[in-house]
């Protein structure tokens, strides 16, 4: 019963989604933009990051793509406020060396 609800709300929804063909030569002649640069920037950033020990990858992550503190993060390692700081000074150095070997074989 609840998976033929689910499915009928489903449907009713891509029923008013659906719109008819554009006539309109601007809207067709419209160049989506380029998204093979923003796939190469995540492949570079996957990369590096990989060539970080998991504790440096995590203090990484949830310094800058979760915007947490020294403290929060050390929580969540397990470790002192100093070592998180240490981690995050070596994962810096490394990815400054990994992302300038990456651009002198460019």
């Amino acid at each position: 019963m609840r998976r033929a609800s689910v499915t009928g709300r489903v449907a009713r929804t891509l029923k008013r989604r659906r719109t008819g063909p554009s006539g309109d030569a601007a809207v067709l002649d419209r160049a989506d933009p380029d998204a093979s640069d923003a796939v190469v920037r995540r492949d570079e950033v996957d990369r590096l990051l990989a060539g970080l020990t998991p504790r440096q990858r995590v203090a990484v992550v949830l310094r800058y793509l979760l915007d947490q503190d020294d403290q929060e993060i050390a929580q969540a390692l397990g470790c002192s406020s100093a070592t998180v700081r240490s981690h995050l000074s070596q994962a810096r150095a490394a990815l400054r060396l990994s992302a300038h070997t990456l651009t002198e074989r460019s």
